[in-house]
């Protein structure tokens, strides 16, 4: 289990490049406007906050696990590089988030949803892996699946399509706002 914490007054980890890391888990806690950029090499359980610098962190082999919550008021950027995105516990906050499962058949939440709560969410997944993930406050989504099932549920407010749309080449999309609440400027394509 790997801890990382930089207490100044804008504290980061990572600003000058990446912090390689190799562990089980990493928890990470930056402080003011100090950005985190960290690059796992084996997959991970990652967790932790930064005040308004934003996040970073890639995995380069296997999956990427949001075990508790990972927060930031600036943007946040998850990418598992050869794996998926999974979630046990924890929710992504931050203004935008860039959500990327880039393995073979690379998911996002495909064994249950990843939580978020942010003002725009870009996801991709890749080959036949599915996207699903539920979102607090409702954001702008946007993004592409392969050929794999894409599933936003907005739980508060009303669900956004940005510009690009939603893409998936022969899985279906669902998309869900919660009450009375609507889903805006939709482009959505399932081929």
């Amino acid at each position: 289990a790997l801890t990382l914490t930089a207490a100044g007054t804008n504290g980061a980890i990572g600003a000058a490049g990446a912090i390689l890391t190799d562990g089980s888990s990493v928890a990470f806690s930056a402080n003011g406007t100090g950005a985190v950029n960290i690059t796992e090499a084996n997959g991970a359980n990652v967790s932790g906050a930064a005040g308004s610098g934003n996040v970073g962190v890639t995995s380069t082999t296997g999956d990427l696990t949001v075990s508790g919550n990972i927060s930031t008021t600036g943007n946040v950027a998850l990418t598992a590089s050869a794996g998926n995105i999974v979630r046990t516990a924890g929710t992504i906050s931050g203004n935008a988030l860039t959500l990327t499962a880039a393995g073979t058949n690379g998911a996002i939440g495909a064994a249950g949803a990843v939580l978020t709560d942010a003002n725009s969410i870009a996801f991709s997944a890749n080959g036949t892996g599915a996207v699903n993930i539920t979102e607090a406050n409702g954001a702008n989504v946007s993004g592409t699946a392969g050929s794999g099932n894409v599933g936003i549920t907005s739980t508060t407010a009303d669900l956004g399509v940005g510009a690009s749309g939603i893409t998936t080449a022969g899985g279906m999309v669902t998309l869900k706002a919660a009450g009375v609440d609507t889903i805006v400027d939709c482009t959505v394509v399932g081929l």
